[in-house]
């Protein structure tokens, strides 16, 4: 089982959706999918309930564990745990986090305050991690100054580059992976990563 948490200190990067949408295309190609919601905002918790509600729940459980009991609940024939994490982390929940993940994902949007709140969340991680850029347009300036930046860096990056698109910003309650989201790609990328950690 690995444990993947979807991060970054700034809000509205999107942590929910990619999380949820990760597990959905984890889950459609074969996995035993679990999601934890740290986030007391509830985003996936929510995004569950309107699954629910809609007729079409989530094929995989979301539940709701404090810091304290991050470890406890999962059962143990799952394949990969999610876990969802509020922008402003506790010292506690983020050195948690650090413990348990075997890989983080740390999401950033192009934009001059979204790349410097992500460079810090990356410095004050230790488990292996990487950026996923999300919410980019093709061929901007945003785009390519936080590339440059990762890049000057040194940060290890997720190849796959998540597109700005309405029907990805709109998938909430949703429980299939929009066409073209890159959420698949991404998916099938962070399996090569967790199996590449086991050598």
């Amino acid at each position: 089982m690995k444990t993947i948490a979807f991060l970054n200190s700034k809000g509205g990067v999107g942590k929910t959706t990619s999380t949820m949408l990760t597990a959905l295309a984890l889950h459609k190609a074969g996995y035993r999918v679990m999601v934890r919601d740290t986030d007391p905002s509830g985003g996936s918790s929510t995004w569950a309930f309107r699954a629910e509600d809609g007729g079409t729940p989530l094929p995989f459980v979301v539940d709701t564990p404090n810091q304290e009991s991050l470890t406890r609940g999962v059962k143990a024939n799952l394949d990969f745990v999610l876990i969802d994490t509020p922008p402003l982390m506790s010292g506690t929940l983020a050195r948690r986090i650090d413990e348990i993940a075997d890989v983080i994902v740390i999401v950033a949007r192009p934009g001059r305050l979204d790349e410097n709140r992500t460079m810090d969340t990356f410095d004050n991680f230790d488990s292996p991690r990487a950026i996923l850029i999300n919410g980019a347009k093709a061929n901007t300036k945003a785009l390519k100054e936080l590339q440059e930046i990762i890049e000057s860096k040194g940060l290890s990056v997720f190849d796959t580059i998540v597109p700005e698109r309405e029907i990805t910003r709109n998938a909430m309650g949703g429980n299939s992976v929009p066409v073209k989201s890159q959420f698949q790609e991404f998916a099938l990328e962070l399996i090569n990563t967790t199996k590449s950690l086991e050598k």
